[in-house]
């Protein structure tokens, strides 16, 4: 007979009863039993070592791993870490490397595991992504037809303020509308930049951004405060493809035309 799968322990249990009754012999007894002289074997020697709690299943994991970073490698880790707080695994690898060659120091996953298990990582806020324009991007033919709108990243000022430029655009002339210096990127300190463009300038047909946080929301649609504002404007928003920064402007033209823009009325809000 073979094992039961759902009582192995069981009869594990009476292969050894009957093995110690000597009433056959051990080939016969891996006969009835239907198993290998090798599993046999291994059964009366846990039996005899351990007695019957030997006969339950044990752990195949290896106690230890052979290639498991040693706690003196880890705690030196740790310490050149809090000395520099705001350095990631590939700086503290470099440094520790040079600091002591004869060391087979870990690889810089290996120092961030490492970091993360002694809570010395922060994770990264997740960033707000919108998604596309599920239609393709309009080609632009006249000025005026679409503006692109962006933030030109952001760096601090020598008083330590954060400075954030916004640009707006002529997505056909290449006329620069707008360059203002923003404390922050939120709706209440765009609008009223939008609002002075579009008194001096007119409103275009669309606005084209592209998926950062200042423009789009994790809500349905993606629409935030000044995607909802323009759209009640009637103004057409549309995004570019993330990674895409080139389909902010779809046009032949090369540098910017300090040309004038045509004026569409901008009723007062």
């Amino acid at each position: 007979m073979a094992w039961k799968e759902t009582s192995v322990k069981e009869q594990r249990e009476e292969f050894i009863a009957d093995w110690l009754k000597k009433e056959w012999n051990v080939r016969e007894l891996y006969r009835r039993y239907g198993i290998a002289p090798k599993t046999g074997y291994k059964w009366m020697k846990r039996f005899v070592e351990e007695g019957k709690p030997g006969l339950g299943d044990q752990r195949r994991a290896r106690s230890e791993q052979a290639h498991r970073t040693s706690l003196e490698v880890e705690e030196r880790v740790v310490e050149l870490r809090l000395s520099k707080p705001h350095w990631g695994p590939k700086k503290l690898k470099r440094l520790l490397e040079d600091r002591d060659r004869a060391t087979n120091w870990p690889a810089e996953s290996t120092i961030g595991e490492i970091l993360k298990r002694h809570n010395l990582v922060k994770a990264r806020k997740r960033r707000e992504r919108g998604h596309p324009s599920s239609a393709p991007l309009g080609h632009v033919q006249e000025v005026n037809q679409v503006w692109c709108t962006d933030f030109k990243g952001w760096y601090r000022c020598g008083d330590g303020e954060s400075c954030y430029p916004l640009t707006i655009s002529d997505a056909q002339s290449r006329y620069l509308l707008c360059l203002e210096a923003l404390p922050q990127t939120g709706h209440r300190w765009l609008r009223p930049h939008y609002e002075e463009v579009f008194r001096q300038y007119g409103m275009p047909e669309a606005m084209r951004h592209d998926n950062g946080p200042s423009f789009v929301t994790r809500v349905l649609g993606g629409l935030g405060a000044q995607a909802v504002w323009l759209l009640e404007l009637g103004i057409r928003i549309e995004r570019i493809r993330p990674g895409k920064p080139c389909q902010d402007v779809q046009t032949s033209s090369s540098g910017f035309i300090v040309s004038r823009p045509s004026v569409k009325p901008f009723a007062s809000i």
